[in-house]
């Protein structure tokens, strides 16, 4: 198994403006710092705080500026999560961008914590991303365990989206992330040259599962 650098961020943090600006002061020093680490995880509501008058719609130009950041230092970044505005309803939404800068999913947060989130909608769908190839085939044979049910069935039941993936540290970077002429960057920085690694399972664990921002990250990088 492959080690996979993740730093958790949390940081003080203002209720009544932006915070996206220390943000990206906070992640400058810590890639100067730490120029391995290749996942960075802001903590809940973290761009604007709790106040549900910040609800916009998304993509918006403050996605894009967290866009920019994970293309510019190449790393994954969940920079917290943001009141999202779809006509009258209103999502807490945090957004999984990869180190290309490309947004690969958006989780909408499936449990508002109430009455703190009054007029917070629930969101319907888990992201989940396999960790393999292999992991993806093994999750979907029926398990004794389940009343011979698949993993993959019970997620789905739940709501839940399985992403398509290549090895084991590449999230979300098989052919339903690609856009035409990319290449899986991870394919020749991690797997040499392009060769797919297929991790044991049984040591790699069934899945690599990001419920996103349930709770606020207590890790700090």
């Amino acid at each position: 198994m492959k080690p996979f650098a993740i730093a958790g961020m949390q940081l003080d943090l203002s209720a009544t403006h932006e915070n996206v600006t220390q943000m990206g002061h906070r992640l400058e020093v810590l890639m100067s710092v730490y120029p391995w680490v290749q996942m960075v995880v802001f903590s809940e509501l973290a761009p604007f705080g709790p106040l549900i008058q910040h609800a916009r719609p998304l993509p918006n130009e403050t996605e894009a500026a967290f866009q920019e950041m994970a293309k510019r230092y190449g790393i994954w970044l969940l920079p917290g999560s943001m009141f999202e505005r779809v006509g009258e309803l209103v999502y807490n939404t945090a957004s999984m961008i990869d180190p290309r800068g490309d947004v690969v999913g958006r989780y909408r947060k499936l449990f508002p914590f109430k009455p703190y989130e009054a007029g917070v909608e629930a969101g319907t769908e888990f992201l989940v991303f396999p960790g393999s190839g292999q992991v993806k085939q093994r999750i979907e044979e029926n398990d004794p365990r389940l009343g011979e049910e698949s993993i993959a069935e019970v997620f789905r039941a739940a709501g839940g989206k399985i992403r398509e993936s290549w090895c084991g540290p590449c999230f979300g970077q098989g052919p339903d992330a690609l856009q035409p002429g990319h290449l899986p960057p991870l394919a020749e920085n991690t797997c040499g040259g392009g060769q797919k690694v297929e991790p044991d399972p049984l040591v790699h664990g069934l899945i690599e599962l990001f419920l996103l921002h349930e709770r606020h990250s207590q890790v700090v990088g």
